[in-house]
């Protein structure tokens, strides 16, 4: 699909002042979420969802032809998919520290901490 946007766009827009406009708000695009994700690495990580995927796709596609008007369609549906079927969720994610669950055994809590069952499956 995105092989096809990229297709129409090189197309349609060839000999034209538009090529350097598409690539411009790409790079300006791509840059937001690397200056981002680098800003926040301490304590947030990346994770693209779908609907993202679809919403910056829908901001590539600006003219008007048959085949844009079926590929805004598609990312469409995929962006409205994804946010009623799942939410529509943070793309950057607070990192978590190491899980600890509370474990009932024989009527006492123990606490089991994810890192040190890690610890002993590495040795």
């Amino acid at each position: 699909m995105l092989a096809v946007l990229v297709y129409f766009i090189v197309v349609y827009s060839m000999g034209s002042k538009y090529i350097g406009w598409y690539i411009l708000w790409f790079v300006i695009i791509a840059l937001f979420f690397v200056i981002v994700t680098l800003a926040l690495r301490k304590t947030h990580h990346l994770h693209i969802h779908h609907y993202t995927i679809g919403m910056v796709l829908i901001l590539l596609i600006g003219y008007q032809s048959v085949p844009a008007a079926l590929i805004m369609g598609f990312c469409n549906g995929m962006m409205i998919e994804g946010g009623s079927r799942w939410g529509y969720d943070p793309v950057w994610i607070k990192n978590e520290g190491p899980k600890v669950e509370k474990i009932a055994v024989d009527n006492t809590i123990k606490e089991r901490d994810d890192t040190q069952d890690n610890e002993k499956q590495s040795d």
